[in-house]
Protein backbone atom coordinates (compact mmCIF):
# COMPACT_ATOMS: atom_id res chain seq x y z
CA UNK A 1 0.00 0.00 0.00
CA UNK A 2 1.35 3.56 -0.98
CA UNK A 3 2.12 6.21 1.64
CA UNK A 4 -0.81 8.09 0.60
CA UNK A 5 -3.08 5.78 0.72
CA UNK A 6 -2.11 4.16 3.87
CA UNK A 7 -2.25 7.77 5.32
CA UNK A 8 -6.28 8.38 4.04
CA UNK A 9 -7.22 5.22 5.35
CA UNK A 10 -6.03 5.91 8.67
CA UNK A 11 -7.71 9.53 8.15
CA UNK A 12 -11.09 7.65 7.37
CA UNK A 13 -10.61 5.46 10.68
CA UNK A 14 -10.26 8.82 12.72
CA UNK A 15 -6.36 8.63 13.38
CA UNK A 16 -4.31 11.63 12.45
CA UNK A 17 -0.78 10.82 12.62
CA UNK A 18 0.18 14.89 12.04
CA UNK A 19 -1.68 15.06 16.00
CA UNK A 20 -0.66 11.90 17.49
CA UNK A 21 3.13 11.98 16.20
CA UNK A 22 3.18 15.53 17.94
CA UNK A 23 2.67 14.75 21.56
CA UNK A 24 5.55 16.98 23.02
CA UNK A 25 5.02 18.51 26.46
CA UNK A 26 6.13 21.80 24.90
CA UNK A 27 3.13 21.97 22.62
CA UNK A 28 0.73 20.32 25.12
CA UNK A 29 1.03 22.13 28.36
CA UNK A 30 -1.33 19.17 30.49
CA UNK A 31 0.91 16.49 29.64
CA UNK A 32 3.98 18.75 31.13
CA UNK A 33 1.48 19.27 34.25
CA UNK A 34 1.30 15.70 34.95
CA UNK A 35 4.80 15.01 34.14
CA UNK A 36 5.78 18.11 36.86
CA UNK A 37 3.00 16.35 39.47
CA UNK A 38 4.80 12.88 38.80
CA UNK A 39 8.27 13.94 39.81
CA UNK A 40 7.14 16.14 42.34
CA UNK A 41 5.38 12.50 43.81
CA UNK A 42 8.08 10.26 42.81
CA UNK A 43 10.47 12.42 45.17
CA UNK A 44 7.95 13.03 47.90
CA UNK A 45 8.02 9.26 47.98
CA UNK A 46 12.02 8.73 47.78
CA UNK A 47 12.45 11.23 50.85
CA UNK A 48 9.92 9.58 52.84
CA UNK A 49 11.67 6.30 52.23
CA UNK A 50 15.11 7.73 52.44
CA UNK A 51 13.63 9.10 56.05
CA UNK A 52 12.57 5.72 57.24
CA UNK A 53 15.64 3.93 56.26
CA UNK A 54 17.38 6.56 58.50
CA UNK A 55 15.25 6.38 61.29
CA UNK A 56 15.34 2.33 61.58
CA UNK A 57 19.00 1.54 60.65
CA UNK A 58 20.70 5.27 60.80
CA UNK A 59 22.50 6.77 63.36
CA UNK A 60 20.40 7.51 66.22
CA UNK A 61 18.72 11.05 65.84
CA UNK A 62 17.78 13.57 68.28
CA UNK A 63 14.23 14.60 68.27
CA UNK A 64 13.34 15.94 71.59
CA UNK A 65 13.85 19.27 72.24
CA UNK A 66 16.16 20.37 75.05
CA UNK A 67 16.30 23.69 74.76
CA UNK A 68 15.24 23.97 78.57
CA UNK A 69 17.78 22.30 79.52
CA UNK A 70 20.48 22.39 77.00
CA UNK A 71 23.27 24.82 78.26
CA UNK A 72 22.79 23.17 81.89
CA UNK A 73 26.02 22.52 83.50
CA UNK A 74 27.82 19.08 84.70
CA UNK A 75 30.85 19.00 86.36
CA UNK A 76 33.56 16.26 85.40
CA UNK A 77 36.40 15.35 87.37
CA UNK A 78 39.20 13.23 87.85
CA UNK A 79 38.62 12.32 83.86
CA UNK A 80 41.11 15.01 82.84
CA UNK A 81 44.07 16.87 85.03
CA UNK A 82 41.56 19.34 85.38
CA UNK A 83 38.05 19.45 86.41
CA UNK A 84 35.67 20.81 83.77
CA UNK A 85 31.92 21.12 82.51
CA UNK A 86 29.63 19.58 79.94
CA UNK A 87 26.22 20.66 78.88
CA UNK A 88 23.29 18.67 77.06
CA UNK A 89 24.14 20.27 74.25
CA UNK A 90 27.56 19.29 73.98
CA UNK A 91 26.38 15.42 74.35
CA UNK A 92 23.96 16.13 71.65
CA UNK A 93 26.59 16.19 69.15
CA UNK A 94 28.67 12.94 70.30
CA UNK A 95 27.44 9.71 68.65
CA UNK A 96 23.85 8.70 70.19
CA UNK A 97 22.02 5.36 70.93
CA UNK A 98 18.71 4.80 71.75
CA UNK A 99 17.61 2.00 74.61
CA UNK A 100 14.72 1.20 76.64
CA UNK A 101 14.99 0.00 80.42
CA UNK A 102 11.83 -1.47 82.14
CA UNK A 103 12.08 -1.28 86.00
CA UNK A 104 10.96 -3.85 88.27
CA UNK A 105 8.66 -2.23 90.17
CA UNK A 106 5.45 0.88 88.29
CA UNK A 107 7.05 3.54 90.00
CA UNK A 108 10.60 2.59 88.08
CA UNK A 109 8.76 2.17 84.63
CA UNK A 110 10.27 2.01 81.57
CA UNK A 111 12.35 4.37 80.16
CA UNK A 112 13.28 5.16 76.77
CA UNK A 113 16.54 6.84 77.11
CA UNK A 114 18.59 8.63 74.16
CA UNK A 115 22.13 10.19 74.52
CA UNK A 116 25.92 9.03 74.08
CA UNK A 117 27.04 5.86 75.72
CA UNK A 118 29.82 6.30 78.37
CA UNK A 119 32.24 4.27 76.38
CA UNK A 120 31.71 7.36 73.17
CA UNK A 121 32.13 10.12 76.22
CA UNK A 122 35.33 8.42 76.97
CA UNK A 123 36.24 8.07 73.52
CA UNK A 124 36.40 11.81 73.54
CA UNK A 125 39.11 12.25 75.71
CA UNK A 126 40.94 9.09 74.90
CA UNK A 127 40.01 7.01 78.15
CA UNK A 128 38.35 3.90 78.46
CA UNK A 129 36.10 2.15 81.12
CA UNK A 130 39.18 0.41 82.13
CA UNK A 131 41.02 3.35 82.85
CA UNK A 132 38.65 3.39 86.20
CA UNK A 133 37.74 1.90 88.97
CA UNK A 134 34.89 3.53 90.10
CA UNK A 135 32.56 6.27 88.45
CA UNK A 136 29.95 8.11 91.04
CA UNK A 137 27.35 9.99 89.98
CA UNK A 138 25.64 13.03 92.31
CA UNK A 139 22.12 14.45 91.71
CA UNK A 140 20.86 17.81 92.49
CA UNK A 141 18.75 16.24 95.11
CA UNK A 142 21.94 15.02 96.98
CA UNK A 143 20.87 11.57 96.05
CA UNK A 144 24.33 9.96 94.54
CA UNK A 145 25.16 6.41 93.24
CA UNK A 146 28.23 4.70 91.94
CA UNK A 147 29.26 1.77 89.78
CA UNK A 148 32.12 -0.50 90.12
CA UNK A 149 31.38 -3.83 89.02
CA UNK A 150 28.31 -2.30 86.91
CA UNK A 151 30.71 -0.17 85.10
CA UNK A 152 32.62 -3.16 84.02
CA UNK A 153 29.56 -5.31 82.79
CA UNK A 154 26.99 -3.60 81.69
CA UNK A 155 26.13 -0.44 78.74
CA UNK A 156 25.51 2.96 80.45
CA UNK A 157 23.82 5.83 78.76
CA UNK A 158 24.21 9.44 79.46
CA UNK A 159 20.79 10.08 78.86
CA UNK A 160 19.56 13.81 77.39
CA UNK A 161 15.98 12.88 76.52
CA UNK A 162 13.28 10.43 77.45
CA UNK A 163 12.43 9.10 73.41
CA UNK A 164 11.21 11.61 71.53
CA UNK A 165 10.48 13.83 74.59
CA UNK A 166 12.65 16.00 76.35
CA UNK A 167 13.36 14.93 79.95
CA UNK A 168 10.89 15.88 82.80
CA UNK A 169 11.85 18.80 84.50
CA UNK A 170 13.05 16.03 87.75
CA UNK A 171 15.13 14.53 85.29
CA UNK A 172 17.14 17.01 84.05
CA UNK A 173 19.48 17.96 82.94
CA UNK A 174 21.04 14.93 82.50
CA UNK A 175 19.61 10.98 83.53
CA UNK A 176 21.69 7.68 83.56
CA UNK A 177 20.20 4.71 82.10
CA UNK A 178 21.25 1.36 82.24
CA UNK A 179 19.43 -1.46 81.03
CA UNK A 180 19.21 -4.91 82.38
CA UNK A 181 20.30 -3.10 85.77
CA UNK A 182 18.56 -2.57 88.55
CA UNK A 183 16.59 0.99 88.49
CA UNK A 184 18.44 2.53 91.24
CA UNK A 185 21.17 3.18 89.38
CA UNK A 186 19.19 5.51 86.89
CA UNK A 187 19.63 8.18 89.00
CA UNK A 188 18.16 11.47 87.53
CA UNK A 189 19.31 15.13 87.17
CA UNK A 190 22.72 14.51 87.33
CA UNK A 191 25.11 17.44 88.18
CA UNK A 192 28.26 15.98 88.70
CA UNK A 193 30.08 12.97 87.19
CA UNK A 194 33.28 11.93 88.95
CA UNK A 195 35.87 9.29 87.85
CA UNK A 196 38.37 7.51 89.99
CA UNK A 197 41.30 5.73 88.53
CA UNK A 198 42.54 2.58 89.09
Amino acid sequence: MEKEDYKKLNLRNGIDHSVASDTSCEKHPEGKKRNIRRWIVLLAVAAVIIIGLRITVGPTILWADISAYADDKILITGLTDEDFYVTPEELSHLELEKVTAVGKSQKAGTVKGVGPTLDTFLAQYGKTREDFKQIKFYADDDYTTALVKTLEEKEIVFSIANGRESLEKGQQPLRIVIPEEDSGKWIRMVTKIEFTVK
